[in-house]
């Protein structure tokens, strides 16, 4: 894997990710153009774990939201654990006004679509739904706040 070096050579490694990214954009690419959009939101996610793996938190939750963008038809469930990790990655590194636009979408997504498997009673699916919604709910009201809290100490 282009993404992992057995010596820890961090420097001939980071000549690489641009290359690497290119290759796994090409394949996304391509599964979109072919109307293959799990597939190619697939390639997305898992270069934002690359990415999440050495600490880009930004090109991380970036690639994680155009991960979701792509299966959210599809894949509901796999897209809002993607936009999850997306708000993760924005607070990671500092860009809270972006988490806090990722939640709505985030909260969108589970509305529309139960977060369980379809096998169980549906019940259970509305209870984890609303569960889940709560939480990414909660976590736009803490975000509103650090961000109310950052803009009070700048002035």
């Amino acid at each position: 894997m282009l993404w992992a070096t057995d010596r820890g050579d961090w420097e001939a490694l980071e000549d690489l990710v641009p290359e690497a990214t290119a290759c796994y954009l090409a394949a996304a690419d391509a599964y979109t153009r072919l109307a293959k959009y799990s597939m190619g939101g697939t390639i997305y996610a898992e270069l934002a774990g690359h990415f999440a793996a050495i600490q880009r938190h930004e090109d991380a939750a970036t690639f994680y939201q155009k991960a979701a963008e792509l299966m959210e038809t599809e894949s509901p469930q796999v897209a809002a654990a993607c936009l999850r990790h997306a708000i993760e990655h924005r607070v990671s590194c500092g860009d809270y006004t972006g988490a806090l636009e990722t939640v709505e979408p985030a909260i969108c997504v589970l509305e529309r679509e139960p977060c369980v498997a379809t096998w169980r009673a549906a019940p259970a699916q509305t209870a984890c739904s609303r569960s889940e919604v709560g939480r990414l709910m909660l976590s736009q009201a803490i975000l509103h706040g650090l961000l109310a809290d950052f803009a009070a100490a700048r002035r």
